[in-house]
């Protein structure tokens, strides 16, 4: 798998350089493999990453951790986050297969320029 084509890597390292960021993943992999891709993929020398089993199972880690952004790009997430956890602010990453989504949609460039 490969980044987003045009994704501002760049920008994407420094917020990792400068904040504290975690990687909450639903996939079927360890979060070792995750975490070798961002390095490999992205450049993200040291990424935390979380893996959980299944995409409901993100809600609970967002409960327990109550980070200041949530950035996802899988609908229902997304939706189940900004109704279940108000106070995590979570935005869905635009992507051609969630345009039907009622909640805000962001381009991931346009998400990175907000940060910091």
């Amino acid at each position: 798998m490969e980044p987003e084509s045009g994704l501002d890597t760049n920008r994407l390292r420094e917020i990792c350089r400068d904040a504290d960021v975690l990687w909450l993943t639903a996939r079927p992999v360890s979060s070792k493999i995750s975490a070798l891709w961002l390095r490999e993929k992205l450049g993200i020398l040291a990424p935390h990453v979380v893996s959980v089993e299944d995409w409901e199972d993100k809600i609970y880690v967002l409960r327990g951790l109550k980070p200041g952004l949530f950035i996802d790009d899988h609908t229902p997430t997304i939706e189940r986050a900004l109704r279940e956890v108000p106070e995590v602010e979570s935005i869905l990453v635009a992507q051609p297969y969630n345009a039907e989504s009622w909640a805000p949609r962001q381009k991931i460039n346009d998400i990175l320029r907000g940060i910091g």
